[in-house]
């Protein structure tokens, strides 16, 4: 029997594929060690606006993980059950079934926020984790329904049409916005609490406003991506796609970019006169604006830098890593600010743009992640197989938003959130919140406390 040949050019090839495939994963370990440790040296140093402000930023990075986690987990559930295909590809029309399932994710998470505002409505801790993360879920639910409209075939051949799309977004948003004053009279039937549903009111404004601020921030710079787009040679216009591109144009990424920077300047400016003039619509312009900054520089640096490695996950790693340095030195310099109320307002409306490209940029390295790790345990070319890698997905999808989500909830919010640590004063005196308290936090709150002094004092 002859010995088989084999081509010593195409085992050089591999050897080094694997030598650059080992590099890069030693990188990433290295690094993350180190990002770790600047976290420690930031949340930890004795100047308070050092201290407060990489609490802030990380308090908003990581609610955007979260708010990210809990809708692709359901919508990758969702998909799951109903086989539906993923078509965040140019190339592919969304159908009508998708654009209906993702316009059903954003009516039963509007739905099942404002039941979730009205069971916790008496409980400041849960009532804003769950606002602030959920003002997020709607976010996202709100982009990919919108963006897949963007995507069909009526919108997709000219970037003008996106500004339809925008119109409608406002439509669909009044709609929804003002079916909340006929669930308040629901609730008000069930409850005679006016407090209580006066707290839920309010939730529900803020969660709305961060809710439209997000997709209207995304449509805004989808509609700049479509036109920086180069036309093919027929002269058609090529759609963006809603989760982004790697590497796609290095030269036409600095407009994205250069833009992302003085959108940061312009936050900063209408932060200073939301303060001058303060007033729910000037709210609304201003964080607009900072998660429109916030877009453009995620998807500006991955055109420019998300061809640097050899694989999706280091050029995701990438562009997150780049952005957390940025934050650093952001932070640094805030310390170095002698502060008055007008800085104040102008460094938040920036640390929120930087805070939510943080946490969307460290999202997509871990969707990519996900994606390999699914590949790796199962044969993506089989049908049968690719549901599998689909439920691996969620399963490490919610495992890790099992790990996350409470402890965000009870160590990092509280520590930026003033209403939290004004209602639970004497209890963070005492050091963190228990574990607890994420499902049972009723006798940690300080009017409890007082209550039960009180009755004690009068036994």
């Amino acid at each position: 029997m002859a010995p088989k040949i084999v081509n010593p050019e195409a085992l050089t090839t591999v050897a080094r594929t694997h030598e650059i495939m080992v590099g890069e994963s030693a990188m990433m370990l290295i690094g993350s060690m180190a990002f770790i440790m600047a976290i420690f040296y930031f949340t930890n140093c004795r100047s308070k606006l050092i201290s407060s402000s990489a609490w802030n930023m990380i308090n908003l990075a990581v609610s955007i993980f979260c708010a990210v986690l809990w809708y692709d987990g359901f919508g990758k559930l969702i998909d799951l059950i109903f086989r539906l295909e993923d078509t965040d590809d140019t190339n592919t029309p969304p159908g009508a079934g998708r654009i209906a399932a993702r316009f059903l994710q954003l009516a039963v998470w509007w739905y099942y926020l404002l039941f979730v505002f009205f069971i916790f409505r008496n409980s400041v801790l849960k009532l804003k984790a769950y606002g602030t993360v959920g003002g997020h879920i709607l976010g996202f639910a709100a982009i990919y329904f919108f963006g897949d409209i963007c995507l069909s075939n009526w919108f997709r051949d000219n970037p003008w049409k996106v500004l339809l799309v925008i119109l409608l977004f406002k439509v669909a948003f009044v709609v929804l916005f003002g079916s909340s004053f006929l669930v308040k009279q629901i609730f008000a039937r069930f409850s005679d609490d006016e407090e209580g549903l006066e707290k839920w009111h309010d939730q529900t404004k803020d969660t709305g406003t961060d809710f439209a601020s997000m997709a209207l921030a995304f449509l805004i710079v989808y509609f700049i991506r479509f036109l920086v787009l180069p036309q093919s040679a027929t002269g058609a216009w090529t759609p963006p796609s809603i989760d982004g591109e790697l590497g796609l144009s290095t030269q036409r990424s600095w407009i994205l970019i250069v833009l992302g920077i003085l959108t940061l300047m312009i936050s900063g400016a209408v932060a200073v006169g939301h303060n001058m003039c303060p007033s729910g619509a000037m709210d609304f312009v201003s964080s607009t604006i900072s998660t429109t900054a916030a877009f453009l520089l995620i998807f500006g640096l991955m055109w420019k830098c998300g061809n640097v490695g050899h694989s999706e996950i280091v050029g995701q790693t990438a562009v997150a890593v780049i952005l957390s340095i940025v934050a650093g030195f952001f932070v640094l310099f805030v310390a170095l600010l002698k502060y008055n109320k007008f800085h104040i307002k102008a460094m938040r409306a920036i640390n929120l743009a930087i805070a939510l490209a943080v946490g969307l940029s460290w999202e997509k390295v871990f969707d990519a992640s996900m994606d390999a790790v699914s590949d790796y345990m199962t044969d993506a070319s089989d049908i049968s197989s690719a549901r599998q890698s689909l439920g691996i997905q969620i399963f490490f999808t919610f495992a890790y938003l099992l790990v996350v989500f409470p402890a965000w909830m009870m160590y990092i919010l509280p520590k930026t959130d003033e209403d939290i640590q004004k209602a639970m004063k004497k209890t963070l005196s005492e050091g963190p919140l228990p574990a607890r308290s994420c499902c049972v936090d009723y006798d940690l709150y300080d009017d409890y406390v007082d209550e039960v002094e009180d009755y004690d004092d009068l036994e």
